[in-house]
């Protein structure tokens, strides 16, 4: 069952959720090799770099400019479907990256 990052709003929780829904990103796309599941896991594997390991993303606009899994979420996929909820989360929390716990402190 998906724990949602509102309920562990820590780096480490945002690390596991982005490597598991990039897992399941790839196995979408490795099914359906589509535009849509290529561009998901592109930007998954480009807030590994820039957001975690980088953290070269300073404020929520250069987040917005250049992500649009928020919006890919939203109009693509169902309600229903986990991914749906996981982008989301994901999406938000590289706006909200910054601001996230870090239990190594």
């Amino acid at each position: 069952m998906y724990k949602e990052l509102s309920e562990d709003k820590t780096r480490q929780r945002y690390s596991e959720l982005l490597d598991e829904t990039l897992s399941m990103a790839e196995k979408r796309l490795a099914a359906e090799n589509t535009t849509l599941w290529n561009s998901v896991v592109n930007q998954l594997k480009d807030i590994r770099v820039m957001v975690i390991e980088k953290q070269a993303l300073r404020d929520w606009e250069e987040v917005y400019d250049r992500y649009t899994l928020g919006t890919i979420a939203a109009r693509e996929l169902s309600e229903n479907d986990e991914m749906n909820a996981r982008l989301s989360d994901i999406f938000w929390g590289a706006v909200h990256y910054r601001e996230l716990e870090n239990k190594n402190d």
